[in-house]
């Protein structure tokens, strides 16, 4: 599909728009469970990446009756936010901010049982000292790998590693 734009639009591409039903989370009173459309969602953000000349911008809807007017909406007046959710007739951007000192946790994946990828979560953890041999990092970002989702799948041999392994920081101690 994106070949046959770029081909058909060499010098002046459309704007590409694609739309998803309940892949972001704009609060966390209610965790999304759309991992299919997650997957578009990545995917889509992919293709902004990689094809900037498209201003791939992403909606997400939730399953009201408002969903179809809030996607008019955001097309026919739209700002330059790449990404925007919608849940009853509310606009969210996604935006990181910093956790107020002393209000973050500590957390670790965990998967309780193998086998589908909804069974993914986070626990809090203790903080501890270093035993010899270890360090402490302060963590910036984190990610799953496609070997993680193979571990969580359970297609991964044991003995099963720990997930999330691949992260940038700083060593603290």
């Amino acid at each position: 599909l994106i070949k046959d734009i770029l081909e058909k639009y060499p010098s002046d591409p459309p704007q590409l728009w694609l739309v998803t039903r309940g892949s972001a989370n704009p609060s966390s009173a209610k965790p999304s469970h759309a991992l299919g459309q997650s997957a578009v969602l990545g995917l889509a953000r992919t293709v902004a990446i990689e094809h900037a000349e498209l201003h791939c911008a992403r909606i997400d809807v939730d399953e009201t009756r408002a969903s179809m007017e809030c996607i008019v909406k955001e097309m026919a007046s739209w700002d330059g936010e790449e990404e925007t959710a919608y849940r009853n007739g509310r606009r969210y951007i996604p935006r990181l901010q910093r956790a107020a000192a002393g209000q973050s946790q500590l957390r670790r994946w965990k998967v309780e049982a193998h086998g589908s990828i909804e069974n993914l979560e986070t626990e809090i953890v203790q903080r501890r000292a270093p035993a010899p041999g270890e360090v402490e990092i302060d963590v910036d970002a984190s990610a799953l790998n496609f070997r993680d989702v193979l571990t969580v799948l359970g297609m991964y041999p044991p003995p099963l590693p720990p997930l999330g392994v691949e992260f940038c920081g700083r060593v603290a101690r």
